[in-house]
């Protein structure tokens, strides 16, 4: 049987101003986006191409599963 606990999960910024900053978490819903109060917060500047609530990464038994919220400019 496999655990539903999250395991923690690691996100590292790639480039713009928060370039190889590190944000962990283990929680099994992380919202992402330039509103406040996401979890996974991406502050206006570099990131204006992404949205206020731009997508959920939900935990599931078999992993973690990255979902766009609708965004403008899609999620990959």
């Amino acid at each position: 049987m496999h655990s539903t606990k999250p395991e923690k999960i690691i996100f590292k910024f790639l480039d713009g101003e928060r370039k190889d900053d590190v944000a962990s978490f283990q929680q099994a819903h992380i919202s992402i986006g330039r509103a406040a109060g996401s979890d996974l917060l991406f502050r206006s500047g570099d990131y204006k191409i992404v949205s206020g609530h731009h997508a959920v990464v939900r935990h599931h038994p078999y992993g973690y599963e990255l979902i766009d919220s609708h965004s403008t400019n899609g999620t990959f």
